[in-house]
């Protein structure tokens, strides 16, 4: 099992002359409590992990050759771990992997 990939994000006007292809902001979602109740009991500029299954809706290529697609998330699991290292997270994301 892989560990978890960091989203590059672009920090300043320079980076974003070295590297255009890369998005000021990284990929974000919305969900309400009625899709994922536990967010009820989550602080707002805290992480939190969590495993998601995801459909590709659609995928586009730009000028620049930069592939981008457009996903739903149809399920999810909430790691009840957010003290976790990244190399526990990923041990109990085998885990939950071997178990779906």
């Amino acid at each position: 099992m892989e560990k978890l990939k960091k989203i590059p994000v672009k920090e300043s006007e320079k980076s974003i002359m070295d590297n255009p292809s890369v998005s000021s902001y990284p990929p974000s979602f919305y969900v309400s409590s009625k899709q994922m109740s536990e967010i009820k009991d989550w602080e707002v500029g805290k992480k939190h992990k969590m495993m998601i299954e995801v459909e590709q809706k659609s995928m586009s290529e730009d000028d620049n050759n930069v592939i981008s697609g457009n996903f739903d998330i149809v399920a999810y699991k909430v790691m009840d771990y957010n003290d976790m290292t990244d190399e526990e997270f990923e041990a109990e994301q085998g885990k939950a992997h071997s178990n779906y």
